[in-house]
């Protein structure tokens, strides 16, 4: 007797559809508590990380997005260094056209301000530009001074695992904190050189001095006349009137 019937295929295909189904409802189920997460935005969570404001361990997405609105964010318009009102600023992506570019130039950027108490705690700026394979996208935040290092994130690149990719160790964005952006003359120095001796230089990372380099070149043009240095000098002049 041929028990290889067309419906006999049929029903066998109906049971194997209907576990899979079954199976790929269960863990829909079981794993939507872990889909706020890490829905959440990567941008956004670089952001409060820069800030400082990145909540302890898994938060929840709505956590991190109450985290998030908490900051001041502000679109700057980099020509003439001033805020303008446009797009949302949480929601505005400086980068979204920049995927392939491999300068440091933005029109537009969203500037978090953040505030502890209604004072002024730190700035974050979005930067970028080409590291040795790849355009590197980071956040620097800066001190109340406008002009110390709080913190530095890179948020995304290209450039080699394993020896590019250090740029995004904590040990050496740690190097960041505490340096200084600006020389007394108001140019931007900071850098990343092999021996860094100074308040304005960062050590390189031995075996990715090229990527490390890099990054300290774009960072320093960032905070340049054609990036922020126009809106920094005016907003002492605003904070000492």
């Amino acid at each position: 007797m041929n028990v290889d019937t067309p419906i006999r295929a049929l029903f066998i295909a109906a049971i194997v559809a209907l576990g899979c189904s079954i199976m790929v409802a269960s863990a829909v189920h079981f794993l939507r508590p872990l889909v706020p997460v890490e829905a959440f935005p990567a941008r956004a969570r670089a952001v409060l990380k820069a800030a400082g404001r990145l909540p302890a361990g898994e938060a929840e997405a709505a956590a991190l997005a109450a985290a998030y609105r908490a900051l001041e964010a502000r679109i700057l318009d980099l020509d003439s260094g001033e805020f303008v009102a446009a797009e949302d600023p949480w929601e505005f992506d400086p980068w979204s056209s920049e995927t392939e570019t491999r300068t440091t130039e933005l029109e537009r950027a969203p500037v978090y301000l953040v505030r502890v108490e209604g004072r002024l705690d730190r700035v974050v700026f979005p930067v970028h530009g080409p590291g040795m394979w790849s355009t590197i996208y980071a956040y620097v935040a800066l001190q109340p001074d406008l002009d110390t290092v709080a913190k530095l994130v890179i948020f995304r690149h290209g450039e080699t695992p394993g020896i590019g990719d250090r740029i995004e160790d904590d040990s050496w964005q740690s190097l960041w904190q505490g340096k200084k952006v600006f020389g007394e003359n108001g140019e931007p120095r900071i850098d990343v050189v092999v021996g860094a001796r100074s308040a304005h230089q960062i050590d390189a990372i031995t075996g990715a001095t090229i990527t490390a380099e890099a990054a300290g070149d774009f960072i320093r043009e960032s905070f340049g006349a054609d990036g922020y240095g126009p809106f920094i000098a005016r907003f002492r002049e605003e904070a000492m009137d």
